[in-house]
């Protein structure tokens, strides 16, 4: 039995990890060049929280895109969350 839960649990494991890591190719591909244009001043190189404040910025590139280019990285997340809600499934059902 537990063979079988590892046959189950690792192929969905192993395609929301890689739908998540889709997604985050994609996410970069689309607003790294409109992130390379904004200006960054130097106390935002030394400030501790530059990335999360580079992250926020990226989410906003990405709101602001026309929804044509942004299909493509929609279907992602959705495919990505949707494999997380089937290992979700999946653990309720086979704990019984």
């Amino acid at each position: 039995m537990l063979a079988l839960k590892i046959a189950i649990f690792v192929p969905t494991i192993a395609a929301g990890f890689f739908f998540a890591f889709w997604e985050t190719k994609i996410r970069r591909r689309l607003t790294d060049d409109a992130l390379d244009q904004q200006p960054e001043t130097i106390s935002d190189i030394q400030d501790m929280f530059y990335g999360m404040r580079r992250e926020r910025r990226r989410e906003r590139i990405l709101t602001s895109l026309p929804p044509e280019m942004r299909s493509k990285y929609d279907k992602v997340v959705a495919l990505k969350f949707l494999f997380f809600a089937i290992l979700i499934v999946e653990v309720f059902v086979l704990q019984r």
